[in-house]
């Protein structure tokens, strides 16, 4: 039986992924802040990113991590915030590449599409483009360095893979419990120019992406998980209205109210490319969900 051991493993992808690895065969290893919080059928072992702390004897025997872990990026950045977001990921990283000293089958971080840059252009982008980005657009930078922590095990793993993330769609704690609730209190509305694109993923599809990394020896490098619908955030905010059976009542909010009360964060929603998912299904991945309302009338 291969181990595999996962950080983040408290939130919402890693608990749905857990299960879903331990039906296939595989044996689940956790680090955590709070021994608590574990979840069930695990062994848990307690870490601290800023005293640079793993417990003995948890990469001890592990064939894979998954790398999960990271603030999460939907709060206001404040300075103290954004040396938040990083550290949970990079430097995280760096410390499982310190204590890890025996070699790997597999390392999978998750990333973001907001590696090819917080905009919104009419580009499709692929894995292999060659990307420029900004230094002032801070989760581009957050997730070049991101991955940068991951290649470094390219030296103790047979492979390195970088989930690029899109906006998960999930029934608690993403996205779309966020943009339902204004929805089904009749005040939602599309935000800035609702144009901007949202690619997104039905939050089964991402667990199974993560599975496939893991089981198929020739994928590796930086893959995108995003539904091959393209839909903007007004096509998404009308989806869910009418899925909930609720009226869109309000004209779009616009994005420099939205900049005034969240700051540059406001470019999460206000700004969005289109990403190309396809890579990933020439290793026997197909999406269950592949369009915005088979993944509502799941979810919803």
């Amino acid at each position: 039986m291969e181990t595999v051991l996962i950080t983040g493993a408290t939130g919402t992808i890693g608990g749905q992924l857990i299960p879903l690895l331990i039906q296939n065969g595989y044996a689940i290893r956790i680090l955590t802040r709070n021994k608590t919080k574990g979840a069930i059928n695990t062994a848990i072992y307690e870490w601290d990113i800023e005293k640079n702390y793993i417990e003995e004897g948890a990469l001890e025997g592990v064939d894979h991590i998954i790398h999960l872990a990271g603030s999460s990026v939907s709060e206001r950045w404040t300075s103290k915030r954004k040396q938040q977001i990083l550290d949970s990921r990079i430097k995280a990283a760096n410390l499982l590449f310190q204590h890890s000293n025996h070699p790997l089958k597999t390392f999978i971080s998750a990333s973001g599409i907001s590696y090819y840059g917080t905009k919104t252009v009419d580009k499709i982008f692929k894995e292999e483009d060659i990307i420029k980005f900004n230094q002032s657009d801070f989760l581009a930078y957050v997730t070049h360095n991101w991955e940068k922590a991951a290649d470094q095990f390219a030296s103790k793993a047979d492979r390195v893979i970088k989930v690029r993330t899109p906006v998960v769609m999930s029934k608690t704690g993403g996205a779309l419990e966020r943009i339902a609730k204004p929805i089904k209190m009749y005040v939602g509305s599309p935000l800035g120019t609702g144009k901007q694109w949202i690619p997104w993923v039905h939050i089964d599809d991402l667990c199974k992406a993560y599975l496939t990394a893991i089981q198929h020896h020739n994928l590796s490098g930086a893959i995108n998980v995003s539904a091959p619908e393209h839909i903007t955030n007004k096509s998404l905010t009308k989806a869910i209205a009418k899925k909930l059976k609720r009226p869109i009542l309000l004209p779009k909010v616009p994005g420099f109210i939205l900049r005034l009360l969240f700051g540059k964060m406001a470019a999460i929603v206000l700004k969005g490319s289109r990403v190309d998912g396809s890579k990933i299904t020439q290793f026997d991945f197909d999406y269950k969900y592949k369009t915005i309302s088979s993944a509502l009338d799941d979810l919803l």
